[in-house]
């Protein structure tokens, strides 16, 4: 019979909820060891993440400036219809 070794203890601080910005849309949300959009389960949301990453990814200056382009569109016109 084999004996499971002992796991250590950890005990975490108190979670903290602090106000943080969605890097992706800019909406505000809250902060739980990383940032919960309140948009985030929305199609467009995960459209505008693709972007974001494709921006932070291409070497092309010139993509960069067009995908940012979409990405502000897309966000404005979504955030438009959320208010």
């Amino acid at each position: 019979m084999m004996i499971a070794q002992a796991q250590p203890f950890v005990m975490l601080a108190p979670a903290r909820h602090d106000r943080a910005e969605c890097p992706v849309c800019g909406s505000a949300g809250l902060s739980h060891g990383g940032a919960l959009c309140p948009h985030e389960a929305e199609p467009w949301h995960e459209e505008a993440e693709a972007l974001a990453f494709e921006i932070r990814h291409t070497a092309s200056p010139r993509l960069s400036t067009m995908l940012s382009l979409d990405l502000e569109e897309l966000v404005a016109r979504n955030l438009d219809r959320a208010h």
